[in-house]
């Protein structure tokens, strides 16, 4: 009975590391591609990913009685690829993942290499793994959704979130053929992550405007209305407003002569529904909950696919901004 109450407290104490993991990469890598996040939401999803990260970090020791600290890691993986994949399939989706990423995960332990023990090692992996996994995702899936038109199937999103954490061992695994000494591989990689953020990173250059309660004067009589145009999925960079070569947009240039032109606007999402629901209410997506959903969602589909969340109900929505 004392052996089996040590290795749950020992797997909620790494479930609670790794959701601070989680938590830190998921930041990083929304500041890196241009997101913008509240003190009080980030605080939700900190406690969110903690909390998880304590109940799978429970259920792993029990389940698999990985004590550890690699195999920790890495079983860890599994919830969080768990939490990821429940996006936006579908429960045959969840169970595929469920099926696989087990597997992937007990190859990535016997590549991580013998007497690696301590803090030091859990961390390492964890971060490689949840690095690898956001950010691995996030590039692939934005190439896929420009190539090929469509967003990743459920088998293509399974095997990402199932594979991306072996491939940040393998790469861990390469290094150390230079670099055995594991604070020193892991300074180099924290580093080299870092220079790569800086090089392709796209964050927010100024901070987002966020009045939950906007307090404005009616309008004038007689002022003009206001008419916007949403161009959908289109590229600023094949646009001649925005100095594409090819005349793509002359009456938006005539306009932008005699208007104010923003070159380095943002959106909230990135994504139409969410996005242009943003748009329309004034409201980040947190707020006004138009976003991903299982199949389990009774709302409206997209590709065929139950997919979305609709607008949240106005009642809900004004209690939100009240409380913000």
């Amino acid at each position: 009975m004392a052996v089996v109450a040590q290795r749950l407290a020992r797997g909620i104490a790494a479930g609670l590391a790794a959701g601070v993991v989680w938590w830190l990469v998921e930041c990083v890598a929304n500041w890196a591609l241009g997101g913008t996040i509240d003190a009080s939401a980030a605080l939700v999803i900190l406690g969110l990913d903690v909390a998880f990260g304590a109940v799978g970090g429970a259920i792993v020791a029990l389940v698999s009685g990985a004590a550890s600290a690699p195999a920790l890691a890495l079983a860890l993986t599994v919830v969080y690829g768990a939490l990821r994949v429940y996006e936006p399939p579908g429960m045959r989706a969840e169970l595929l993942f469920l099926a696989i990423a087990p597997a992937a995960a007990f190859v990535a332990w016997r590549l991580a290499g013998r007497g690696r023990e301590g803090a030091l090692a859990f961390v390492q992996l964890s971060l490689l793994a949840t690095a690898a996994t956001v950010f691995g995702k996030a590039g692939i899936t934005e190439v896929q959704s420009y190539f090929a038109q469509e967003e990743p199937s459920a088998l293509t999103l399974v095997a990402l979130l199932a594979g991306l954490p072996l491939a940040g061992v393998v790469a861990d695994r390469v290094l150390a053929l230079v670099v055995r000494r594991h604070a020193l591989r892991l300074g180099l990689e924290v580093a080299a992550g870092a220079v790569a953020l800086f090089v392709w990173g796209h964050p927010l250059p100024v901070a987002a405007l966020d009045e939950p309660v906007a307090a404005r004067p009616p309008a004038a009589p007689g002022a003009p209305d206001v008419i916007l145009v949403s161009l959908d999925t289109t590229r600023a960079d094949h646009m001649s407003t925005y100095g594409y070569a090819r005349e793509t947009s002359p009456n938006l240039t005539a306009l932008a002569r005699d208007a104010l032109n923003f070159t380095e606007a943002r959106s909230p999402a990135e994504w139409t529904v969410p996005g242009h629901a943003s748009m329309l209410t004034g409201m980040y997506p947190s707020r006004h909950g138009a976003h991903y959903a299982g199949e389990w969602n009774a709302g409206p589909q997209i590709y065929g696919r139950k997919r979305v969340f609709p607008l949240a109900e106005l009642e809900r929505a004004k209690s939100w901004i009240a409380g913000s």
